[in-house]
């Protein structure tokens, strides 16, 4: 969706509307709260406490490069790839780890492609 041009902002409310977690589309909501405030992409997202440190690392190498839209997408992949693992395994649509800490979002970006870009 960012790739697209819908502003970041959007994207994350966009999010919110698509996530079946409550905890997950807290911290959307939260997150984007925080940009609004003027916080970076990372430390929002950061600051909220349940997104784990890969998709952080991320999102920070993304907005230092400028290539937002790349880390989105490769966020996305991983997401996907995970989620998908885990429904073969008969594990469900539970989209938080055993640590309480959220996947990564799907809603950020739909294009997944063949994998990530590195």
């Amino acid at each position: 969706m960012y790739e697209s041009g819908i502003t970041i902002l959007d994207c994350i409310r966009l999010s919110e509307d698509i996530v079946n977690n409550e905890v997950i589309e807290s911290g959307l909501r939260r997150a984007g709260e925080l940009i609004s405030e003027g916080q970076s992409v990372t430390a929002a997202f950061q600051g909220t406490g349940i997104f784990p440190p890969l998709i952080i690392r991320m999102l920070k190498i993304g907005e230092a490069t400028g290539s937002l839209d790349t880390a989105l997408r490769n966020v996305s992949y991983f997401y996907n790839r995970e989620h998908q693992g885990n429904d073969r395994k008969g594990t469900g649509d539970d989209r938080t780890r055993d640590d309480g800490r959220a996947r990564p979002v799907i809603g950020l970006d739909h294009d997944v492609g063949a994998g990530p870009d590195l």
